[in-house]
């Protein structure tokens, strides 16, 4: 009998490919810290890597600290300084032949999030009385 084959129905990255994730997740947050000293980046947390099966394209969900247009500047500097990026995770990463392609993208989760506990401090408390200030 032989094993199942690699291409399948399923739409769920294989170990090899949620390894890859991680590992380009953590290096490029180190990379962050240590190698990119333009301002504009800011805060920038890398969130999550998703690379394609081929590992040819990446895509970076970062979140920043700061308002809307902050934000999106961060990205924009970060899409610019793509290939400074790849460069320094082919020198970090041996073990990959090919570094893939870094598309970043702003993650709104950590903000959606803090706008809704923002929304549920605001509402009055069920238990029959309005919420103390």
């Amino acid at each position: 009998m032989s094993a199942p084959s690699a291409v399948s129905g399923s739409h769920a990255p294989s170990h090899r490919l949620e390894r890859v994730n991680s590992q380009l997740r953590a290096e490029l947050a180190a990379c962050l810290l240590a190698d990119v000293k333009d301002p504009r980046v800011g805060m920038a947390t890398v969130v999550s890597v998703s690379c394609s099966r081929d590992l040819q394209e990446a895509t970076v969900r970062i979140s920043v600290v700061g308002d809307d247009a902050r934000r999106r500047l961060a990205v924009d500097r970060l899409e610019h300084l793509g290939g400074f990026l790849r460069h320094r995770l082919g020198e970090r990463l041996t073990n990959l032949r090919r570094i893939p392609r870094l598309h970043f993208v702003l993650d709104e989760s950590i903000a959606y999030a803090v706008h809704i506990s923002e929304v549920l401090e605001r509402l009055p408390d069920r238990a029959g009385g309005e919420k103390a200030p």
